[in-house]
């Protein structure tokens, strides 16, 4: 017998990009370099925020890094950095001091993170090198990964 699946009420409302930055080495052949190697050193930090007297409302940051500033010096292709903003709403009631960041931080940074892989995607396609397409999170182990830092 299946089991009825609870549906949400979450909503992705808007989309910003805050900031985003990009330079080439134009001394490193990027088609080459990319036969060669298979790491980009990608981060991704989230930023969770509940919106001010709105339980239903939330905010998530995420910036993402491709190589460092100092990738000219280190021989690497480029250095992007892109930080965007996602606005999530819910309607569901939450009269018992929780927030919808406390349910679903999970879903929205799920959520917002192919945003940001097409953003990276699309910007290396323009930018004349081959497009980049970065992999995939696991958004669980990012969130225990903040959580730790959070307790430091």
């Amino acid at each position: 017998m299946a089991k009825k699946l609870e549906l949400s009420d979450l909503k992705l409302t808007g989309i910003s990009v805050l900031d985003s930055e990009f330079s080439r080495n134009i001394a490193v052949d990027f088609q080459h370099w990319q036969q060669e190697n298979d790491n980009y050193e990608f981060s991704i930090v989230p930023t969770l925020a509940n919106a001010k007297n709105d339980a239903n409302s939330a905010r998530v940051t995420l910036e993402a890094q491709l190589f460092s500033k100092d990738f000219k010096e280190r021989d690497k292709p480029f250095y992007m950095r892109v930080k965007t903003a996602f606005y999530f709403q819910d309607t569901a009631d939450y009269q018992d001091g929780s927030t919808v960041l406390d349910k679903y931080a999970a879903n929205m940074i799920s959520m917002a993170f192919p945003y940001v892989r097409a953003y990276i995607q699309t910007v290396t396609s323009l930018s004349g090198i081959s497009s980049v397409t970065v992999p995939g999170i696991n958004v669980f182990k990012l969130m225990e990964d903040m959580s730790k830092e959070s307790d430091l």
